[in-house]
């Protein structure tokens, strides 16, 4: 008897031991708990292990996501996806509908779209992948995923950058602007695009994995925690020449201009006081100042758009830059799973605000929608009536005056 009871005893010691170190059900994992389990179920325990080689072990530690956090994200992505596909594809609707807005300058605008919604097809795999029961990111789709992410980041960052050269090149010599042609701006989108996928591509020729999933692996990018050194190289030459020279460039442009614009300012003023005190100005010279000053004004109005897709950029992209840098140098300690998602997302923003930017403060474009949605020959039929009735009034009143 007391053997048997003694073997009873350790039959189910035993097999509590095999449900404490057991692998949970798909079902426990979705409900996350577990009879007799205390502790909250980390990321270690809902990644399948055929998944673990290619995610880094930083990543494990932090507990698994609840499924309405989850949820959420996919909303946000799918908001995200929404505004920006919307925005994205209006301004290339426009540009292509429109002939007065097929300029060369405008073709970069076009490159920008386009390089946005590369970004929103990522949008919308993250919230397919956060509404799936398995929502870790294969390592295939993490390829992709990084590499698309690259070129596009890089693209858009070059195309902001060659927005704000032409901008500087036309606004600092007034009088003898270097404005692109259709010829340059075509052989400029071309390089941009080449210099973006051989930034991106060159990681190919020393390694297959350089991507891994970050944050709750709806996402990927560089490994920045690699101990690997050519990674860590990649991602400081990376830093270099797809960060820091670009935006050195748009720096310099923009000081350059904002000197341009005051010297212009002062111009006109002692302009106006010269006209205001010689009668004997003549009325081409008049209207020639007036155009001048309208054909300033938009160039200045366009360089406030430029800027302010800048400023969306680098509140984008600069807190990527800010993990990668702390990831290679040692200091994970301070990067959060939270932290990776709220980066993620705003990585997504410039995507996203760029077109309703531009759309908002260029009024070419802003006059070509409103026509596009009739509301333009709305307000130019009231104009017309309103000059009718003004002509009608003055014709009376002249009658009136003779009589």
């Amino acid at each position: 008897m007391g053997t048997s009871q003694s073997r009873s005893v350790n039959e189910m010691a035993s097999v509590a031991n095999e449900v404490e170190s057991s692998s949970f059900s798909s079902d426990d994992i979705r409900l996350g708990q577990l009879s007799g389990h205390c502790r909250p179920l980390l990321m270690r325990d809902v990644v399948p292990e055929s998944a673990l080689y290619y995610i880094n072990d930083y990543w494990l530690q932090f507990e698994k996501p609840t499924q309405c956090a989850l949820y959420l994200i996919g909303v946000l992505f799918l908001i995200l996806f929404v505004l920006g596909f919307l925005g994205n594809f209006t301004v290339l609707w426009l540009y292509f509908r429109n002939e007065v807005l097929r300029t060369p300058s405008n073709l970069l605008v076009v490159n920008l779209c386009l390089a946005d919604l590369g970004m929103q097809g990522k949008n919308f795999y993250i919230f397919k992948l956060a509404f799936s029961e398995n929502f870790v990111i294969s390592q295939k789709m993490c390829q992709a995923y990084g590499i698309s992410g690259g070129i596009t980041g890089a693209g858009a960052i070059l195309t902001v950058t060659a927005m704000a050269v032409d901008r500087y090149n036309v606004i600092t010599r007034p009088l003898h602007p270097r404005r692109l042609t259709k010829t340059t701006s075509v052989l400029l989108v071309l390089a941009i695009w080449l210099y973006s996928g051989l930034l991106t591509g060159v990681q190919f020729l020393f390694t297959d994995t350089v991507f891994k999933p970050e944050g709750y692996f709806l996402s990927c990018a560089v490994d920045y925690f690699s101990t690997d050194n050519f990674v860590r190289y990649y991602i400081v030459a990376y830093f270099v020449l797809g960060y820091c020279i670009p935006l050195s460039t748009i720096i310099f442009c923009y000081y350059g201009i904002i000197k341009a614009v005051r010297h212009s300012e002062k111009g006109l003023r002692a302009f106006a006081e010269k006209s205001q005190s010689t009668t004997s100005l003549s009325s081409n010279d008049s209207k020639k100042a007036k155009e001048d000053k309208a054909k300033r004004r938009e160039d200045v109005q366009i360089t406030k758009t430029a800027a302010g897709l800048i400023s969306v950029w680098l509140m984008a992209w600069t807190p990527h830059a800010v993990i990668a840098l702390m990831g290679i140098s040692g200091h994970r300690e301070y990067i959060s799973i939270t932290a990776v998602v709220v980066e993620t997302v705003f990585c997504k923003i410039a995507s996203c605000f760029d077109p309703f930017i531009y759309g908002l403060s260029h009024p070419r474009f802003r006059e070509c929608l409103l026509e596009a949605l009739g509301m333009n020959k709305a307000k130019k039929q009231a104009s017309d009536e309103d000059t009718y009735t003004v002509q009608t009034v003055d014709s009376s009143n002249t009658q009136n005056n003779q009589n």
